[in-house]
This record gives structure tokens, C-alpha cells and sequence, in this order.
């Protein structure tokens, strides 16, 4: 190999990890009833399953559970200014 096979492998490399760092640290798309829960500081599962079954937000079972989606989450709270309690 030569300098520039090093450098364009490097290149590579460092896209490849870059990507992958990116995907990590992104919130997930899809989240279970716990963890929508937690994303919106609520205690109570009968909450979440209203919001589906009242159609506020988008979900759909797979494999048993209920999968709920982020954006139809976030575009509920904002629509009906309700806002989720920030961590610190």
C-alpha cells in the first residue's frame, strides 16, 4: 500500500466510524410503552395505551408489544402544548 491507499482507508475508516457514532447517540424511532413513559415522565401504562387506542399517536403491535412512534408522540405534545419534563 501506498500513501494514498493509507489515506483513502483512513478516510473510510473514520466515515465508518463516524456513521456509526451518529446512529448510536440518535434517539430510537420506535419505542415500547416503558419507554415512552419515561420519554414523557408518566407512571401510568393506561395513559399510553389511551393515546393509541384514542389514535393521538401512531403505534402498532409487534410480536405482543405495543410499538409507539416518536414523532406522532412529539407532534402530540406540541399540538396540545403539552411538554415533557426535561432531565438535567
Amino acid at each position: 500500500m501506498n500513501h494514498t491507499d493509507l489515506e483513502r482507508l483512513a478516510d473510510m475508516v473514520a466515515a465508518r466510524i463516524l456513521a456509526e457514532t451518529r446512529a448510536a447517540s440518535a434517539p430510537k424511532r420506535w419505542m415500547t410503552v416503558a419507554e415512552t413513559m419515561a420519554y414523557v415522565s408518566l407512571k401510568s401504562k393506561k395513559t399510553i395505551r389511551m393515546w393509541i387506542n384514542e389514535g393521538y399517536v401512531y403505534a402498532h403491535r409487534t410480536t405482543g408489544k405495543w410499538l409507539i412512534d416518536r414523532e406522532s408522540v412529539d407532534s402530540w405534545l406540541e399540538e396540545n402544548k403539552v411538554w415533557k419534563k426535561r432531565s438535567t
